[in-house]
């Protein structure tokens, strides 16, 4: 939305506007403070669960790293003893 020269003063966003041939003003939304506390909740909430999550992950691939180690050994293990009959 264009605003006229005489209130270029109520707006923060600013424009060319060839007719005035200065800077003209756009009036912008501003979110009330509550939004944006509720906002950050969520985005600390958020950030928290992803968190939580990359750590069960982390001890779900560990678990998995571990049992791979042990199914190597017993494979190998099985070998030896094959080659020794």
């Amino acid at each position: 939305m264009r605003v006229g020269c005489s209130q270029r003063r109520l707006a923060r966003v600013a424009v060319r506007q060839p007719e005035c041939g200065r800077a003209a003003v756009v009036l912008g939304f501003y979110a009330p403070s509550n939004y944006l506390i509720v906002l950050l909740e969520v985005f600390a909430i958020l950030l928290f669960a992803c968190a939580v999550a990359a750590e069960y992950v982390g001890t779900i691939f560990g678990r998995l790293n571990a049992h791979i180690i042990m199914a190597r050994t017993e494979a190998s293990g099985a070998r030896r003893l094959g080659r020794a009959d």
